[in-house]
């Protein structure tokens, strides 16, 4: 099993709240009948699995991507994607939430690494449930190790669908650890509310533009000095002209 790297450095990218961007959404499903699907209803992302948190265990659940969509307080609109981080949370939709990030640095890094490499990866249902086990076990866990089978966290889930999703999921656990994988600027947020879970998103906010400046733009005061020494220059010729 590998050690966790504290990854230390800028870009984390998804951890980041303090900018011109909208700072809440209202979260809904995108198929009101069942989240993992899109909006009619099929493609579902998900595997079923068990796990384990501590001395609380969950049985026969979805692990996979949600399909929402999400309004933020600028009124725009945006279809994207979503993983759990609170396994023992449940999803309650419509909800709004602030775009925040509850976690601690080492946890940010690490789901700033894993979202920066494996987004891209997750292509069907087993790659889904593979990122939202890893996600759980980034966020959840509390030994030194990364281990989806072991620990505070662990996956408890015989089929073989489950089986197949962790054995994804403990890889790109591994690239983790070693720094195989590092962080990178993903415009990634998390969105988190009371009462229902906390997601990690693919959500790309619409920046607040200013209006148009209609107000003469101020030169510099070099810009003045040079505009001043030009004036005077000609005022000179002129006067020799005369």
């Amino acid at each position: 099993m590998k050690t966790k790297n504290i990854l230390m450095g800028t870009a984390a990218l998804i951890l980041s709240s303090t900018s011109a961007f909208a700072a809440s959404m209202n979260v809904e499903a995108v198929n009101s009948n069942f989240v993992f699907a899109d909006a009619a209803g099929q493609n579902a992302w998900y595997k079923a699995t068990s796990f384990d948190v501590g001395m609380t265990s969950v049985n026969n659940v979805g692990a996979g991507v949600f399909r929402v969509k999400g309004t933020d307080d600028n009124g725009i609109v945006s279809n994207f994607l979503a993983f759990c981080l609170q396994p023992l949370e449940t999803l309650t939709l419509p909800k709004s939430h602030m775009i925040a990030n509850p976690f601690t640095q080492t946890v940010s890094d690490n789901l700033n690494a894993l979202a920066a490499n494996a987004w891209s990866l997750v292509t069907d249902a087993k790659s889904a449930a593979a990122f939202q086990m890893a996600a759980w076990e980034i966020t959840t866990e509390t030994e030194a190790t990364f281990d989806v089978d072991d620990g505070y966290f662990a996956i408890t889930g015989n089929g073989n669908g489950s089986n197949q999703a962790e054995g994804v999921a403990q890889a790109w656990l591994d690239n983790v650890a070693d720094g195989t994988w590092l962080q990178g600027q993903n415009p990634f947020r998390i969105l988190t509310a009371n009462g229902t879970q906390d997601l990690l998103t693919n959500v790309v906010e619409q920046p607040v533009l200013p209006p148009p400046n209609t107000t003469p733009v101020p030169l510099p005061a070099s810009g003045l000095l040079l505009l001043a020494g030009l004036m005077g220059a000609g005022y000179a010729a002129r006067r020799r002209k005369a």
